[in-house]
């Protein structure tokens, strides 16, 4: 068993794609299921002279289906093309793991353990407040990194 992040799923991060067969299933689980998080972000510079412009390209490339990643909408995750891109089990794996009840996340020089309902419920808000031009991203962040701390 390897435990990697997706985009190494079949060797396609390596330099040449595996050359045994190879699947993917969630982890095994005891009393919850954990899995690793990691996140590729879309930004938009507060300095940038057209941020319409920026803004229709981010909202472009967050709509595209990425072929290492998981994409950066749940709807996406959840559609038929994702699972015809990569697969009924890689589909059904990356969504239950990211449905675990924990995630481990990290950054820096930190890990944190958090509950997938806490994160859920604290990140999607941060970006919602940035988006809405209510704070800055670094305010926002700050804030939900110290909810998820406590």
């Amino acid at each position: 068993m390897w435990i990697g992040g997706f985009s190494e799923r079949e060797g396609r991060t390596w330099f040449a794609p595996w050359e045994f067969p190879s699947g993917m299933a969630p982890l095994p689980r005891e009393a919850t299921s954990s899995t690793s998080v990691n996140f590729e972000i879309y930004v938009i510079s507060a300095k940038t002279e057209q941020p319409e412009a920026a803004w229709q390209w981010l909202s472009f490339l967050s709509r595209q289906l990425p072929n290492r990643e998981a994409p950066a909408r749940r709807s996406l995750l959840e559609s038929d093309a994702f699972t015809e891109q990569v697969g009924e089990k890689a589909a059904s794996t990356l969504r239950a793991a990211l449905n675990s009840e924990t995630l481990l996340l990290s950054g820096g020089d930190t890990i944190k353990f958090v509950t997938g309902k806490d994160f859920f419920a604290v990140f999607p808000l941060a970006i919602s407040n940035i988006c809405s031009g209510d704070t800055t991203a670094r305010e926002a962040l700050s804030a939900a990194q110290e909810q998820l701390s406590d």
